[in-house]
């Protein structure tokens, strides 16, 4: 007969207590300082893995199934760069936030370059070597059955090199400055708010704050550097729809994918089921027909009237075209 209530005697150790000392190792007084900072302000990135990354960093799980232990970005700070990382104690912060540890010394940077375009090359050599599977070692193995492993995303990113889609992005966010008129680099946002700089790049408040877009100086910005921002915020508007639709999204063909990167990159909150339902139910379909009558945009001025925007021509041109030949 078992007896539930076995005292635990004092050579035996709960495993649960095991597991807690190998996922959460025990704080120094550094850590214990940024985590109380840290905790009424931002929410955990995810779930630890129990994994630790080639750095020796804890590894998360995020509710996207996306691994992360450092998340860097690259700052300058008393007249250098750094690439500083921005997961601290299970807590993704801010650039405000990492300047503000910094000034404090309760964190370091990974790295410190006299340039950005070194920083930017340390960054791009360390970041993949963080989390691989062979170098991952994992602390419970022996302790708890593993999770199971994330849906390996496919990142396609030939269609961010398609130059006539890239020329159409172009036009359609800012024409004049497509055609070299630089004095549209920057300017006031249709719908309100902070201005636009480049070519459809909305500006955040910690953006104005600190006069910097990607490392960018937003008072010396040129065509060439917009252009390079408009490239990285595609990148990212790609890597959104990965997360967000995983194969439905990269199973669609180039064309389609094409139009979801226009509309995740324009439209406010596209990735709210209720903005533009029927739009995307048309374009995973593949109904033709209901795409062709679902893609209208526009904007409600500040005195509440619609207004249409000119870009919708654009991208009948650009998207059903092949449609108006036949």
């Amino acid at each position: 007969m078992v007896n539930e209530n076995k005292p635990i005697l004092p050579t035996e150790k709960p495993i649960k207590s095991q597991m807690d000392k190998l996922i959460e190792p025990k704080k120094k007084p550094v850590e214990m300082q940024v985590e109380n900072l840290l905790k009424d302000k931002y929410k955990k990135v995810g779930e630890l893995t129990g994994e630790i990354s080639s750095a020796g960093k804890p590894i998360y799980l995020t509710s996207e199934g996306e691994k992360v232990s450092e998340k860097s970005i690259t700052i300058k700070y008393n007249n250098q760069w750094l690439n500083v990382p921005t997961i601290y104690e299970g807590y993704k912060v801010n650039e405000d936030t990492v300047r503000e540890l910094l000034d404090k010394n309760l964190i370091n940077p990974t790295s410190k370059h006299k340039t950005l375009e070194e920083a930017k090359n340390a960054a791009e050599k360390r970041s993949p070597t963080l989390i691989k599977n062979e170098e991952i070692t994992s602390q419970m193995d022996k302790l708890m059955t593993p999770k199971e492993k994330p849906i390996d995303m496919k990142k396609d990113t030939s269609i961010l090199e398609d130059k006539n889609f890239i020329n159409y992005i172009k036009k359609a966010e800012n024409k004049s400055l497509a055609l070299g008129i630089k004095n549209k680099l920057q300017h006031e946002s249709v719908e309100g708010g902070t201005d636009t700089i480049g070519f459809g790049h909305k500006l955040t408040s910690d953006e104005i704050k600190n006069n910097e877009v990607y490392g960018y100086k937003l008072n010396e910005l040129t065509i060439e550097q917009a252009e390079d921002i408009l490239k990285k915020d595609l990148e990212k508007t790609n890597n959104k729809l990965i997360k967000t639709y995983g194969d439905k999204y990269n199973n669609l063909d180039d064309r389609r994918k094409q139009m979801l990167i226009d509309f995740q990159f324009n439209v406010r909150n596209f990735s709210d089921d209720k903005v533009f339902p029927n739009f995307k139910k048309a374009l995973f379909e593949g109904d033709e027909e209901k795409l062709a009558k679902e893609y209208k945009r526009g904007y409600y001025t500040k005195d509440k009237v619609f207004k249409s925007l000119a870009r919708n021509k654009d991208f009948a041109n650009q998207f059903f075209k092949l449609d108006k030949d036949k």
